[in-house]
């Protein structure tokens, strides 16, 4: 389950429940203002910054999308690797469409929702934590995507200094 504020209305508070239910909660009414359902089990979601009509939720077939701006709030099924379970997910700060994804085996990938292109896959074998019990990673806050790529750097080669450009793939 994961509890989250909308990044510009701190009246409203965004529950996703294992079940594949998500809602959206007024804080000052204390009532259920939006029920969005999905496919499978929820294990992650997050509100866009840039467009926050937009919920991204993570799933066992992949990313579900939502656009509230919408008269009726319909899902979109986006795909990632193959339809993997997705574990995590987070929306880019600063590029619209941008989404950073964990999903099974150790796999983090940055995807843009629009386009379903992958700039960057990288495939883990262990990733360190900040939980001592858990080996999976967690996807953090940015406001830029290079700081995800260079803490995929940091992981993926300690010792080495390396930076991508998510445009042209270049390291």
């Amino acid at each position: 389950m994961l509890v989250c504020f909308h990044p510009e209305d701190p009246d409203l508070l965004l529950v996703s429940e294992k079940v594949g239910v998500l809602r959206v909660y007024s804080v000052e009414r204390g009532c259920s203002t939006l029920f969005l359902r999905c496919h499978g089990p929820l294990l992650d979601a997050d509100w866009s910054i840039l467009d926050p009509a937009l919920i991204v939720a993570a799933g066992s077939k992949g990313l579900t999308v939502w656009n509230l701006a919408s008269p009726q709030p319909c899902s979109e099924l986006v795909e990632i690797g193959g339809g993997e379970r997705v574990y995590n997910v987070e929306i880019c700060r600063s590029t619209p469409g941008l989404v950073a994804t964990h999903s099974s085996p150790h796999t983090v990938r940055v995807t843009h929702l629009h386009s379903n292109k992958v700039p960057v896959a990288v495939h883990l074998k262990k990733i360190p934590s900040n939980k001592p019990t858990s080996s999976l990673p967690s996807l953090h806050h940015s406001h830029d995507v290079n700081t995800w790529l260079c803490l995929l750097a940091k992981i993926s080669f300690p010792n080495a200094h390396q930076s991508w450009d998510v445009k042209t793939r270049l390291q």
